[in-house]
């Protein structure tokens, strides 16, 4: 009978709380601040609330310093504005293995988000309207007010699950070693506080049952201060009912426990499991429920803590693509400090925050001893397995029978089924590729053999920036993080054997910093002379052991696949039309590669290379009517013109001329910002064209 109340209450729950994503359209009226979510960057403010009874994300663009001065005090900015916008387009992910954002609001319910034009009024809201996001806020404003700016940052992350971008910075090394749990509510955070709380009531002389109604409301309290997301809700709840069966005559084992908790989350949110950090959260509690380790020698924990992170690897591997392999050892040590130093140091250090003579020493010395925790960890060698996307269907499989393994204590096949299958899965690449990424307005394109034997990366992409004001400053974000990144490692792809950059513009050489930081280049190749450019020296400079080859025309790349170049015929400058022109047949398509190489560069390289054949044209400078000339297009003939271009890019790309030529030859054109990335597979003499995600 509870099943069946349950089950009813899910569905008509999950009818009420579907939401449809609103796009391109114009929206006028009252909104309300959750003054807890805002975050500012440059010369933007972002921030969720309410607009129609409906939560929503809101983007607004500051016009003064003056106005960046008071979003800052966020103390002022619990408010209801009145204000003129339009709901953004939001689109899913372009990218194979990238981050989808449409998908993300609407799991979380958000209608859309909505950039703010103009604010014409404002009025205060009252401290109950949302009383929550109200007491969190405070909680907020109170640290970033008496503490040191670091300090505020990881305290606050640490206490209220409050994260603006600096944080993950700060955090970098725990983020790369699988260590980024500790600093996020959790299950030991929460019974950290609860059990603290119930401590200080017993030692005030409160039963269990006297003390309910204050534990209870000190629980709603927690979950709003956490930030309130479902892994939070979900944490509390599973404290409550150990809580319940501890002090109450309940007859209810751990898995009744965990089945009602999840329950009870699934009718509050419906979409809970559609959320990554509902699904990690309820996960691994239910790893829990397989792993109760009663050892009680250091060795025998250790091995019962290597359990846990071993056990998750196949549904890491599906959300993450890769594996931190010491992030269970890291975990037992640290975690002692966590609970019994850095928690209970950072709550002392909250509630004295306002005495700055103490407080700051002690925020100080809190956070020199993450740095030395940062330090001792970057002494040991940085060990992951890079193994690509693990299918749906494996982690599941994986993880069921790597549960009943250990259940029979048959470490063999655990050890099988967790590590073993996803190494075997994950390393089947039977295809050779040719990937043109959607960048935006950039280029980017990744040729791969099969078995990930070679790997050559042509370009990076990267993003332009302009001078403005100080204020309106914002750190440049690096765009590879969200599509050439998630591509290579969802691929299992961590060493790339070569990768060509054909010229200095940032928008094609703009994020191979980070590329060259995050994965080992063999070999960087660049068109002789090309190391002049300003972009490329600097490049060259931050990365002084990076093996460079200079090369010229004529000369051949690759083993089992072989890349030509064909231009420039001269010495580079690193400019336009002296761009590495680079030519290769793979997933059985003859392509020609331009960079941005202009008119006068291509009818050179048609003298040259008068009866050239060419399937994939990689259309030269986006689409811009600078290139693309009739007579070099009607002579190579192109079965298919692939244009990789920003949406809605400020130089109107493609230029209408390019698309008349490429019309007139009645020459098929693809293009990144219609179609996402676009990609070219073969596997014996199936070949396979694949646009977006229709995968």
């Amino acid at each position: 009978m509870i099943t069946v109340a349950l089950v009813t209450l899910f569905l008509i729950r999950y009818h009420m709380t579907q939401v449809t994503i609103k796009q391109d359209i114009p929206v006028s009226g009252q909104l309300s601040i959750y003054p807890d979510t805002i975050a500012l960057s440059g010369d933007q403010v972002t921030f969720d609330g309410e607009l129609s009874a409906h939560k929503t994300k809101f983007r607004y663009r500051l016009k003064t310093k003056e106005e960046k001065l008071l979003w800052q005090d966020r103390n002022t900015r619990y408010l209801e504005l009145t204000f003129t916008g339009a709901f953004t387009s939001i689109m899913p992910s372009t990218n194979q293995h990238g981050f989808d954002y449409f998908a993300y609001l609407k799991s979380e319910h958000y209608q859309g988000v909505v950039q703010i034009d103009q604010i014409t009024a404002e009025r205060a809201l009252d401290r109950w309207t949302f009383p929550l996001h109200y007491l969190r806020m405070r909680a907020i404003f109170h640290t970033e007010k008496h503490l040191p700016n670091t300090t505020a940052l990881w305290l606050n992350g640490l206490l209220f699950n409050y994260r603006q971008s600096e944080y993950y910075e700060f955090l970098t090394t725990f983020t790369q070693n699988g260590l980024l749990h500790l600093f996020s509510i959790s299950g030991l955070h929460v019974y950290f506080f609860l059990g603290w709380l119930d401590f200080f009531f017993r030692r005030l002389g409160f039963t269990a049952k006297s003390q309910l109604p204050f534990f209870l409301l000190a629980s709603v309290v927690l979950t709003g201060l956490f930030g309130g997301s479902i892994s939070i809700l979900r944490a509390v709840l599973a404290y409550l009912s150990y809580w319940f069966v501890k002090e109450f005559p309940l007859k209810f084992s751990a898995t009744d426990r965990y089945a009602l908790v999840l329950m009870i989350c699934l009718v509050i949110e419906p979409q809970a499991l559609q959320q990554l950090s509902a699904q990690l959260s309820f996960l691994f509690s239910f790893f829990l429920l397989f792993l109760r380790p009663s050892a009680t020698t250091i060795k025998a924990r250790l091995y019962a803590a290597y359990l846990f992170p071993i056990l998750s690897i196949p549904m890491l591997l599906y959300q993450f693509y890769d594996w931190p392999i010491a992030s269970g050892i890291w975990t037992f040590f640290l975690v002692p400090y966590f609970e019994l130093f850095l928690l209970p140091s950072a709550v002392l250090l909250f509630l004295i925050a306002s005495i700055e003579p103490i407080s700051h020493p002690l925020a100080y010395a809190l956070t020199s001893s993450l740095q030395v925790v940062d330090w001792l960890i970057t002494c040991f060698p940085f060990l992951k397995w890079y193994a690509g996307a693990l299918p749906i269907f494996w982690a599941i499989s994986c993880t069921i029978a790597a549960l009943w393994a250990i259940t029979k204590k048959r470490i063999f096949l655990f050890l099988l089924a967790s590590a073993g299958v996803p190494l075997i899965v994950t390393s089947i690449h039977p295809f050779e590729k040719i990937t043109f990424l959607d960048v935006g307005q950039g280029d980017t394109t990744v040729i791969q053999s099969r078995g990930n034997r070679e790997i050559y990366l042509i370009d990076t992409g990267g993003k332009l920036s302009f001078q403005t004001e100080a204020w309106k400053q914002t750190k440049p974000k690096v765009n590879a993080t969200y599509s050439v990144i998630p591509y290579l490692k969802g691929e299992g792809i961590h060493t790339i054997t070569g990768l060509f950059l054909t010229h200095g513009d940032t928008d094609h050489m703009g994020d191979a910093a980070s590329l060259l930081s995050q994965f080992h280049v063999q070999t960087l190749f660049l068109a002789k002379g090309s190391q002049d450019h300003p972009n490329i020296k600097r490049l060259l400079r931050a990365f002084p052991h990076q093996r460079v080859e200079l090369l010229t025309v004529d000369q051949v790349i690759g083993e089992r696949f072989t890349i030509h170049v064909l231009s420039p015929l001269q010495l580079s400058k690193g400019e336009n039309n002296d761009s590495l022109v680079l030519y290769t047949t793979i997933a059985k398509q003859r392509v020609l590669l331009t960079g941005d190489l202009e008119k006068s560069g291509e009818l050179d390289l048609l003298k040259r290379y008068p009866s050239l054949s060419v399937d994939l044209l990689k259309i030269g400078h986006h689409g811009s009517k600078t290139s693309t000339d009739p007579t070099f297009v009607a002579a190579i003939q192109p079965k298919v013109a692939i244009i990789s271009v920003g949406r809605n890019n400020r130089y109107h790309h493609p230029h209408q001329e390019t698309l008349h030529v490429l019309d007139q030859e009645q020459i098929k054109t693809l293009r990144t910002d219609q179609r996402g990335m676009i990609q070219y597979r073969s596997f014996g003499p199936f070949i396979k064209q694949i646009q977006g995600l229709d995968d």
